[in-house]
């Protein structure tokens, strides 16, 4: 797996994961407060080139700061097939399965359904430009989302690539 600098982790971790430490508390609990740190993370997302960068940044992002990092990275060129399967499985295929359209799943999740679906496609039809890091969802997953008949078998495969390590 190609190393990351620490400089290339310290500013993935300071300007995208952790920027609101870049605004006071006055423009944090400004009516634009969320907005700016938003604006300021997907600016810094762009600066990103490679897949290792990518994931790393995915390992470190807590999605209860939102889901507007993740779903950027899926569209981001140097998205990998690993990283994208990632998301897929943190965004719990077991209880996305339940539904079979967008107009039965509850009006606040109904964006990440329209995502999780998209998502689902692009990973059933290798519709990433690389697969150099592998993720295994039996090791991330418990057993009931492997036995799951609702998700493609497909989708419980490890993916190609080498194990990624931090």
């Amino acid at each position: 797996m190609p190393f990351l600098s620490d400089e290339k982790k310290e500013f993935i971790q300071s300007r995208i994961v952790e920027a609101y430490e870049f605004f006071s508390e006055e423009e944090l609990m400004s009516e634009d407060g969320d907005e700016k740190i938003t604006q300021l993370q997907l600016q810094n997302l762009q600066v990103l080139t490679s897949p290792e960068e990518l994931h790393f940044l995915l390992n470190q992002w807590n999605w209860d700061e939102g889901t507007h990092i993740p779903y950027r990275l899926l569209a981001h060129p140097a998205c990998d097939h690993g990283t994208a399967l990632m998301v897929y499985w943190l965004m719990d295929p077991a209880y996305y399965a339940t539904y079979a359209s967008a107009s039965q799943v509850p009006d606040y999740q109904q964006e990440d359904f329209i995502v999780f679906k998209k998502l689902e496609d692009r990973l059933l039809n290798n519709d990433f430009n690389t697969s150099r890091i592998k993720f295994v969802p039996s090791a991330f997953a418990g057993w009931e989302s492997q036995e799951d008949p609702k998700i493609p078998a497909a989708l419980k495969l490890a993916s190609p690539g080498k194990e990624w390590e931090e």
